[in-house]
Order: C-alpha cells, then structure tokens, then sequence
C-alpha cells in the first residue's frame, strides 16, 4: 500500500478552491463578489386598489396622482395616499391620463371611449371608438389630443370632444403616440408600422418592421425617434424617417424606452434591462428574475429604476449596480414616477399604490419615463429647456 500524501490531497483542495473562484469572478466580476447588499426601500405610505392597475399615472403640480385600474375606475390619490375622488367607466382602464395645463384629463378605456375629466372628477365628455382604447393621449401644442384605438384608427380630437380627423392604419393601435419638437405625431400599430402625421392629419412617412409595433416611441434632444418592435429589433430613426441604426435584442417585448441624463436608452428586453447608446451600441444589462413589462424611469445621478414582472422594485445606479429594493407581486405595466418634492410614486400589481421616500428626481432628458414627463403629455416639446 503507498503511503498517505497529505500534500497532494492539499494540493488538490487549493486546485478546487482555486476553481471555484475563477468560475465566480468569470459568472460574477469582482464587484459582484465583493457587492454590498442592497438597501431595503420603505414606503412612506400604501394606498390599496381593488385590482391590478396598468396604467400610469400622471402627477399634478399640486402632487395629485391620477391613473385609472382593471376595477372599471378612474381615480385621484392625493400627495398623502389619500383617495379625493373616482369616476366610474364601463370596463378596464388600462390607458395612462394625459394632464393639461388647464386641469384636464384625458384618457381612454376598453368600454372603447375616450374620456375627458376635470381635476374634480366631473365628466366633460366623451368619445365612442370602435375598439378597445389601451392607447394613451399625446397633448398636442394648440391642445389636440391624439390617440389611437384597436378598431385600427387613430383620431386627434378637439378638446370638446369633436373629432379633427382620423387616420386609418392596416392593424390595431395600442402604442401610445409621441410628438416631435416640429410636431410630427409618431406612433406604431400591430401592422409592423411606425407612423408619422401631421398635425392636420397627413401621413408624412411610415417605417416598416417585421413586427407588430406596441411599444410607444421615445424621442431626443436632437430629434431621433426610438421605438422597438416584436420583431426582436431596437430602432433609431432620423425626424424624417430614415433608418439611423437597428440593434438586434432577440426579445419579444411591449417595454417603452426611456432616455437618461447622458443620452443612454434604456429598455426591458424579455427579463433583462438593456442600456444602449445612443449611436447604437449595447452598453451594459442586468438580468432580472422575471420579464420587464413596465417601462424603466430614469432618474437624476444617472440612477434608474426597474419595476419587474411578478419580482421587486430595483433601484440601480449609474454602473447597473443595485442600491435598492423592495418586494412587489402580481402583474402589471404600470410604469412608476417621482415628485420634484421626493416621493417615488410605484404602482404595484398587487393592488397597492405605494409612495417611497427618495433623494432622486426625474432625470432631466428629453425622455425620461412612458409619456415623457410628469402630466403624461407625450409631447416632447414639454420637456425641451
């Protein structure tokens, strides 16, 4: 029998330690390994909602929220998560309001209307479509309101409700409109289409994908029109419709892009958040447990935030790494906000509108949340200094 050699079986438990280590720093990097933990993020207070909401609310310069619930109700939560008022519709609301200037709601339901409310809750009027209206309002300069609808038509109205004209497109809308600093309203339709209109109606140029188009645009400084498709594809194109560059993501998503301080995009890809430049190139990602189906928000330090399917509330700063958490469960595509006084104002799936204290404000770009801004405008003339 050979004689027992402690060295080699030493040796060996280095060679496996060794391994072991080198796998981790290949899966994870020396940041991952040496990562503190992230800070748990309290809420200020809950405010609970009787179904799962998708759609996104706008906020009020008095800190009023307005958004409206799978409950059939259109609702308005004060700065201290105290329900003021709800209106009734006749089915789902998933469409996210539009807020005017002069106080005015806009926003649209699958009873197939449109909806115009002051900031009281009293009706002003209302339009009926021939589908569903999952589409959000874009506010256009002289107060055009512009939506599309899945009875395949896109509509701007007057504020009083009559109708300016109509835009028919060859599959249903459901990509909220985004309008330009020279007024083009852009918007997508499950035709595999981005369109451009002008503000009297007519088709200034169309863009061709291989997908249905369901995500809305976002728009920059310097006029690049952003949009992906469900052909597993992320687009820039010039204001006039030239292709400046496609990045291929491989995934199948309805997320919005957003744009950061710096003129980084950001995008949900399946259960991945993608940062992208804007020539382009894929800066970075950071895998998720489930799908990102709400829009990110990009906030000022160059941090953002990252609501996910079924998982938690990420906080992730600049170099993608996460400094806060906190749990959420359920289903939804609400996308979140944040006060210029310092509340981020999440909607959870989970029947809870909740209001986290935060040293972060809105990212100042020309797109930094779904529908541009704080009022929902989708107007990027909103947001331009």
């Amino acid at each position: 029998m050979r004689p027992f050699d402690r060295r080699k079986v030493v040796s060996r438990k280095s060679a496996l330690h060794l391994t072991i280590l080198v796998l981790a720093i290949i899966l994870f990097g020396f940041d991952g390994m040496a990562a503190e933990e992230p800070t748990p993020l309290e809420p200020k207070w809950k405010f609970r909602v009787p179904r799962w909401v998708d759609s996104s609310p706008a906020l009020g310069d008095d800190g009023v929220l307005y958004f409206g619930s799978h409950d059939q109700r259109f609702m308005a939560v004060d700065t201290n998560g105290i329900r003021r008022w709800s209106f009734a519709t006749g089915a789902e609301v998933v469409s996210s309001p539009a807020l005017t200037r002069d106080e005015r709601l806009y926003f649209g339901c699958r009873d197939n209307h449109v909806y115009a409310l002051n900031t009281s809750g009293t009706k002003l009027w209302s339009l009926k479509t021939g589908g569903w209206v999952d589409s959000s309002p874009a506010l256009g300069n002289d107060g055009t309101i512009y939506v599309g609808s899945w009875d395949k038509t896109f509509y701007a109205l007057r504020p009083d409700g009559d109708v300016k004209w109509t835009f028919s497109t060859g599959g249903p809308i459901l990509s909220s409109p985004a309008i330009s600093a020279n007024g083009l309203v852009c918007f997508g339709s499950n035709d595999g289409r981005l369109y451009a209109l002008s503000a009297q109606g007519e088709k200034a140029w169309e863009f061709s994908t291989s997908g249905p188009v369901i995500a809305s645009p976002a728009i920059g400084a310097d006029g690049t029109i952003y949009f992906s498709s469900l052909d597993g594809n992320f687009y820039a194109l010039t204001s006039s419709g030239e292709l400046r560059w496609k990045l291929r993501t491989g995934g199948i998503t309805d997320c919005s892009p957003v744009i950061a301080t710096d003129g980084t995009l950001l995008l949900g890809v399946n259960n991945t958040a993608w940062t992208v430049s804007s020539e382009g190139e894929k800066v970075s990602s950071f895998k998720m447990p489930h799908p990102l189906r709400s829009p990110p928000v990009a906030l000022s330090g160059g941090s953002h935030l990252l609501v996910v399917f079924q998982g938690p509330l990420r906080l992730v700063d600049m170099n993608n790494k996460l400094v806060g958490t906190y749990p959420l469960w359920g289903e939804g595509k609400s996308s979140a906000t944040v006060s210029p006084a310092g509340l981020l104002f999440v909607v959870s799936a989970h029947h809870e509108l909740m209001a986290f204290p935060t040293d972060h404000r809105l990212a100042q770009s020309s797109w930094p949340k779904f529908r541009g801004n704080l009022r929902n405008t989708g107007n990027v003339a909103d947001n331009l200094p």
